[in-house]
């Protein structure tokens, strides 16, 4: 019993990490998309 609480426990912290990660991959990949765009509009002027 204890050790199942234990796993579940460990999973959802793995989880929580997994899209922590993710979340911040996110905003990274936005940002060079960001970048990209603004890049393109000030060849475009």
């Amino acid at each position: 019993m204890l050790l199942k609480l234990f796993r579940d426990t460990d999973f959802k912290q793995k989880k929580r990490e997994d899209i922590k990660q993710k979340k911040r991959q996110d905003i990274k990949h936005k940002k060079r998309e960001d970048i990209k765009q603004k890049k393109r509009e000030d060849i475009k002027q």
